[in-house]
């Protein structure tokens, strides 16, 4: 009689998936995502395989559950059917028996012994051929009963198989519903790792977008910055031209009056500095004013005009553009343009008496010419 195979399923099914199973949780451990670590779209990709492969391992081993839950289903059916078999082998052996006593009973009352336990003698002749037919009935009787026993015995053995065969199938069951917890427990581990992955990335997408917001806000700020700059660069330009032509207006202006002082002094070009003299002798001491006279000569040629193209020293003294303010001021001609004849002379004046009186230096040491 066939054994079932209860155990051939799960040694082929659930066993030969956990090397399998071993290997992604080995797999998956690896995609464990460190503090401040750098996600990539490919640690996700690994991750969600991770996840695949462990949803077909669980779907697998459901299988392999249901599987051997069914098996355990047709072990229980076929015991209950040989369960049946058994009640009714027993019934067989029990009614078989009850015929042949019923037979035997019955031939002995065809054979006269219905009036009594002994035959008559008119057929104590025909005694051997009944003897004999009622012993090859008995052994026939018997030889269904042995039979019938026989199969009874054979599908007792078949019980213990199945039952056995149960047992073991009820083990295949439980293995198999502990694999599924643990494909389970894997699945969860590693969805658990692909969401600390999608998190990462999510994390690190944001600080990316954030970053590339502050990189478009800064360059948009230094765009802003730049063309606020260019703007106060070409008003300071224009500023700047502007008083530039306001000095040059200014400065002719001045300079046209420092021709009408001079002409109206009676100096012309290439007068010299002798139409000063006048001049030179109201704010210089008698003594200087030949010294004077000659470091004009030098300085200006007499010329009220006169710039140097170097220094832009202007006037008749030559005085210094950067000074010109403070020291016209402090000689009581503060306002005064460089080029008026009599401001120049003035202040010329004034800065020589500091000179000697204040800076106990020579009259002339802020001169390049000397008398």
């Amino acid at each position: 009689m066939h054994r079932p195979d209860a155990r051939a399923p799960r040694e082929g099914g659930v066993r030969a998936r956990l090397t399998v199973v071993l290997t992604v949780a080995l797999t998956v451990g690896s995609l464990a995502v460190p503090a401040l670590a750098d996600v990539s779209q490919s640690d996700i990709r690994a991750a969600e395989s991770a996840v695949a492969e462990a949803s077909a391992l669980v779907r697998e081993a459901r299988d392999d559950l249901a599987a051997a839950e069914r098996r355990l289903e047709r072990l229980v059916e076929s015991l209950a059917a040989v369960e049946e078999d058994l009640a009714t082998r027993a019934d067989d052996i029990e009614e078989t028996r009850a015929e042949a006593r019923n037979r035997i009973a019955r031939m002995y009352m065809s054979a006269g012994a219905s009036g009594g336990p002994s035959l008559p003698v008119a057929n104590l002749g025909s005694m051997p051929a009944q003897v004999a037919y009622l012993a090859a009935l008995a052994d026939q009787d018997r030889e269904v009963v042995n039979q019938l026993a026989a199969s009874r015995a054979d599908l007792v053995r078949f019980r213990g198989i199945v039952e056995e065969s149960i047992a073991e199938q009820q083990i295949a069951v439980s293995d198999a519903a502990a694999a599924v917890d643990d494909r389970l427990a894997d699945l969860e581990a590693v969805q658990s790792d692909l969401s600390a992955v999608q998190a990462q990335w999510q994390r690190e997408e944001q600080a990316r977008r954030e970053a590339e917001a502050a990189r478009i806000a800064a360059e948009e700020a230094e765009r802003r910055r730049q063309a606020a700059l260019a703007q106060q660069q070409k008003e300071e330009e224009e500023r700047r031209n502007s008083e530039q032509e306001q000095r040059r207006q200014e400065a002719l202006a001045a300079m046209q009056a420092a021709a009408a002082a001079a002409s109206a002094a009676g100096w012309t070009p290439g007068a010299g500095v002798e139409p000063w003299r006048g001049l030179v002798a109201q704010y210089f001491p008698a003594a200087m004013v030949d010294d004077a006279l000659s470091v004009m000569a030098c300085e200006s040629l007499g010329d009220p005009l006169a710039i140097n193209k170097y220094s832009a020293a202007s006037g008749l003294f030559q005085h210094l553009p950067y000074y010109w303010p403070s020291r016209s001021t402090k000689a009581g001609w503060g306002g005064a343009d460089i080029f008026d004849p009599e401001a120049n002379i003035a202040v010329a004046a004034w800065l020589v008496n500091r000179t000697i009186t204040v800076e106990g230096r020579d009259a002339w040491a802020h001169w390049t010419c000397k008398p």
